[in-house]
């Protein structure tokens, strides 16, 4: 496989989580926040990145949390299955130490290792 597909893999740190009706716009936030998608967003984050990336790990990290059903920090093949169909294409490719569970270290590997692959070489 391609290094190009494991950037589906990665997505789901930055993709933002969707409203329960699946509308753009809607909040599900407690804090009533309005959720931005598209150009409202990169307008947005070019304004306050840092806010931007830290608002994007939240979300990650509160999928991470979710999809990882019995609490032990890492990802097994099924909780994957359920929670990350998109990542389990990749599973194998990205569990570094074959262990049978992704962790968070060897998901950010892959995803390093993928974007420095996409990057350009500057002279």
């Amino acid at each position: 496989m391609k290094l190009n597909k494991l950037l589906f893999v990665s997505m789901w740190f930055v993709l933002p989580v969707f409203a329960a009706e699946g509308d753009p716009g809607v909040t599900t936030a407690n804090d009533g926040a309005k959720l931005l998608y598209g150009a409202a967003q990169r307008e947005a984050c070019k304004s306050d990145p840092e806010k931007c990336r830290q608002e994007q790990r939240a979300r990650a990290d509160a999928h991470f949390k979710k999809t990882d059903a019995d609490g032990n920090g890492s990802l097994s093949l099924a909780e994957g299955e359920k929670g990350m169909s998109r990542l389990v294409r990749h599973f194998d490719r990205i569990d570094a130490n074959k262990d049978g569970q992704l962790s968070r270290e060897e998901m950010a590997a892959a995803r390093k290792a993928h974007q420095g692959a996409k990057r350009p070489v500057r002279s």
